[in-house]
């Protein structure tokens, strides 16, 4: 495999400029269950031999978190599941998306679906972070799975379905964010831990039912 780089245009330094940032990055990920805002680095359509589909997004944090996250938004036989609606009503009306436009791109062995239009789009996002061992030989580890909440406008706080009925105060967030805390599904255990709860408008920092 042959590596070239041009550094006569200022296009392609840009290119590179970006690329140095991202691999220097010192990446943390989203810990604790909270509301967050989210800039989308990428998102992408992902298809399932089950037949099933979500859509993923890969984003940072204005606390400088990173992670992947999904939501299913088609069932197994091809009828739309409850992520279809989160990102219609929730996503892309508290984004301020009016369309999401797929983009067909090839890669080493396929092709790849990804919605470039997305990309700098900033939104609130409720997670719940649910702890799970891992499978096969990886049994004895830990992982942290992510579960959306809900989205929310990160200007003014309001839901999708709050700036839809023309709402001025934020009221729905409230009801997401009180008792939110992290499961923990670990040796088959479905308690709960980490007690505290998020501050309501601040955020301290895949097997997801998706």
């Amino acid at each position: 495999m042959e590596f070239s780089i041009d550094l006569a245009s200022e296009a392609a330094r840009q290119e590179l400029l970006k690329e140095a940032e991202s691999s220097e990055k010192n990446t943390k990920y989203v810990q604790k269950s909270g509301l967050y805002i989210a800039t989308v680095n990428k998102m992408w359509l992902e298809k399932f031999s089950s037949g099933s589909e979500a859509i993923k997004f890969n984003f940072d944090t204005d606390g400088g978190e990173a992670n992947n996250v999904s939501l299913f938004v088609t069932k197994k036989d091809g009828t739309p599941s409850f992520g279809m609606n989160m990102i219609r009503s929730g996503f892309m009306v508290c984004s301020g998306l009016t369309k999401l436009t797929p983009i067909t791109i090839p890669t080493d062995d396929k092709t790849e679906t990804i919605y470039k239009n997305a990309e700098g789009t900033r939104v609130g996002v409720v997670l719940q972070v649910i702890k799970r061992n891992g499978k096969g030989r990886n049994t004895d580890k830990v992982y942290s799975n992510y579960e959306i909440k809900t989205f929310f406008n990160p200007d003014n706080n309001l839901t999708g379905s709050e700036m839809l009925s023309g709402v001025t105060e934020a009221a729905k967030l409230a009801t997401f964010i009180d008792g939110l805390e992290d499961i923990d599904e670990t040796n088959n255990l479905n308690m709960t831990k980490d007690k505290g709860k998020q501050d309501f408008f601040k955020a301290d920092s895949d097997d997801v039912p998706f």
